[in-house]
């Protein structure tokens, strides 16, 4: 009995962050343009720390708005993660990186585990 009861409430802890996860993907849908634009040009990238990170000194401001506002959404939508799914935000930020260097495209950069931008194979 007691192991179901942990087996549910495991489950819901990922169903609830995956569903948070699901949802940060939609509302940033709406940065596609300026931020899929600025991947391809690699001007920016995808961090270890759940995060898109500016990878070239020369960055237009308006793309720089648009990560600081990305990375704020994702900051909120990590921290809700973090409290449903009673775990700290350093480990939901990690999951969260690891889930956009595998959703982000073939060729555009990515932070590997010793912190260097590398083009995506």
């Amino acid at each position: 009995m007691l192991t179901k009861l942990k087996s549910r409430t495991t489950f819901k802890r990922l169903f609830t962050f995956f569903t948070a996860m699901s949802l940060l993907t939609v509302s940033l849908l709406s940065w596609g343009g300026t931020l899929t634009d600025a991947k391809l040009a690699g001007l920016i990238g995808e961090g270890t720390d759940g995060y898109i990170g500016i990878i070239q000194t020369k960055v237009a401001q308006d793309i720089k708005n648009a990560v600081t506002k990305a990375n704020k959404t994702r900051k909120e939508k990590y921290n809700v993660a973090a409290q449903k799914g009673n775990t700290s935000l350093d480990k939901v930020e990690v999951i969260g990186g690891q889930r956009w260097i595998k959703k982000t495209a073939v060729g555009n950069y990515i932070q590997n585990a010793a912190g260097d931008w590398i083009k995506k194979k």
